[in-house]
């Protein structure tokens, strides 16, 4: 059994909660276009962000030799804070003339998603260790029960600050990086009040061992856990974050009142899937339901890329994405807990999946942006569904090499 204070595990919930508070998600490709950014240097700027948290696994790693797990997490967080204050000071400050780096404006917001993505690094997974940390070995359903709950409450955290920053951008283009700012502090003090043992943490990273190198053994299904994971969030959150907002706001010409109802459809889908996905896996296995989400992802890809023009396509394609992409997460890590490692080894597995899973995004983001800015959209989204289907049947094809005999077995 683990020795814990009885708040510990709502303060990891209070702590996920306000950390996803992402006031500014939906609205910063439209902060980033209003400020004369050209197509390619925004989504660059889009791809920094999960660039950075590729290259900052082994600052994080060396942190978490020194701090605990909580003192990782809270780092992180202000260091997204910090990352935010950058751009209330640069949105405070007349709009430039384009193009941006001739002021100085594209390297200083340049600067903003490199800090925030080094904070976003810290925190990711560390957190998912913390709370693990907070179980007992014989604690696992507790603890896969805790983890699949915040997950599908991340989502719905992060659709109500989105609306809720559409709505506040309209006032001030600085109030909702001003209120995912406040939020970012306050998860920071949230996480520091969790009761854990004043060892270093044991992150992603640690110990002794870069997270970039693989575990002296291998653990069969940790390969394709990890391919899982990574494919399906870097296409489906690039495409979320970097593309649709350019369907939306620049094709259909949505309203911004209305723009963050819409993309905030991604998350309502998404919280659902979160919230679901294990009990659904449970019954129909896990390796059904590896084939099942990204089978609804390609989908909605498709329809991205055959009915841009048509409002009820794209909402019918965002909420598709949403219940492909929200049961990534906790399911994942359901299957992860089956498997037979030790915590420490979990947790550089974790960390080379968020590296990985960075580096992905970040390139989908880059190359997406000079093809959205050199021939549109539908090409792009065309571009996209094709290698994702491509990866898709691979991933499929590879069967019980990368997943495990286990996979298919359905959970008890």
């Amino acid at each position: 059994m683990s020795i814990r204070s009885p708040r510990d595990v709502p303060l990891i919930y209070v702590y996920r909660i306000l950390s996803r508070l992402y006031f500014h998600l939906p609205i910063l490709f439209v902060f980033f276009y209003e400020r004369g950014l050209d197509i390619f240097r925004l989504e660059l700027l889009l791809a920094a962000y999960g660039l950075t948290i590729c290259l900052a696994v082994g600052p994080a790693g060396r942190l978490g030799r020194v701090l605990p797990q909580k003192g990782v997490i809270a780092t992180g967080e202000v260091l997204k804070a910090a990352g935010l204050g950058m751009i209330v000071a640069f949105a405070m400050v007349p709009a430039l003339p384009a193009p941006l780096d001739a002021a100085g404006g594209f390297w200083w917001l340049l600067a903003a998603q490199i800090a925030g993505g080094i904070g976003y690094a810290l925190a990711q997974g560390t957190d998912s260790a913390l709370l693990r940390s907070l179980h007992g070995d014989d604690e696992v359903i507790a603890y896969r029960t805790h983890e699949s709950r915040t997950a599908s409450l991340i989502f719905l955290a992060v659709l109500v600050a989105g609306t809720a920053g559409s709505v506040l951008y309209r006032f001030a283009p600085e109030l909702p990086f001003l209120a995912a700012l406040a939020a970012a502090l306050v998860s920071a003090i949230a996480i520091l009040m969790v009761s854990t043992p004043a060892a270093p943490a044991q992150t992603a990273a640690s110990p002794g061992a870069p997270a970039s190198l693989a575990p002296a053994t291998s653990v069969p299904g940790e390969a394709g856990w990890m391919a899982y994971y990574v494919l399906m969030r870097a296409f489906a959150l690039a495409a979320f974050v970097g593309f649709l907002p350019a369907l939306f706001f620049l094709t259909l010409k949505v309203d911004l009142y209305w723009f963050g109802l819409v993309l905030s459809l991604f998350n309502l889908a998404a919280f659902l899937s979160a919230r679901y996905a294990p009990t659904v896996m449970d019954r129909i296995g896990a390796r059904a339901i590896t084939v099942a989400m990204p089978a609804i992802g390609l989908i909605s890809l498709i329809l991205f890329a055959t009915a841009s023009k048509n409002l009820i396509a794209g909402l019918v394609a965002i909420t598709a994405l949403g219940f492909a992409t929200g049961g990534i997460r906790p399911v994942t890590m359901a299957n992860l807990n089956r498997l037979p490692m030790a915590a420490p080894t979990r947790a550089r597995l974790i960390g080379r999946m968020e590296r990985w899973y960075g580096l992905t995004n970040a390139a989908v983001l880059a190359v997406g942006g000079w093809c959205l800015a050199a021939y549109g959209f539908v090409p792009l989204m065309s571009g996209v569904a094709v290698l994702f289907a491509a990866l898709v049947l691979a991933y499929a094809l590879a069967g019980e090499q990368l997943m495990g005999r286990g996979t298919e077995r359905r959970a008890a």
